[in-house]
């Protein structure tokens, strides 16, 4: 039980570090509970360091 509290204490970490990055918090907390907190925060932050790298170079 303690397990489960804590895996969807940490979605909802991602999912407002999510909204934190102009993205969809809700999405991401689902996708955090369904595949798990560390590597949907994995995905996240890969997915915004490519989002912030296209937009300065203008593309």
């Amino acid at each position: 039980m303690l397990v489960l509290a804590f895996w969807i204490g940490f979605s909802v970490v991602v999912a407002i570090v999510a909204s934190a990055a102009r993205r969809n918090g809700f999405v991401w907390f689902i996708v955090s509970v369904m595949i798990s907190p560390l590597l949907a925060a994995l995905l996240l932050f890969v997915t915004s360091e490519r989002g912030s790298r296209e937009q300065s170079e203008g593309g």
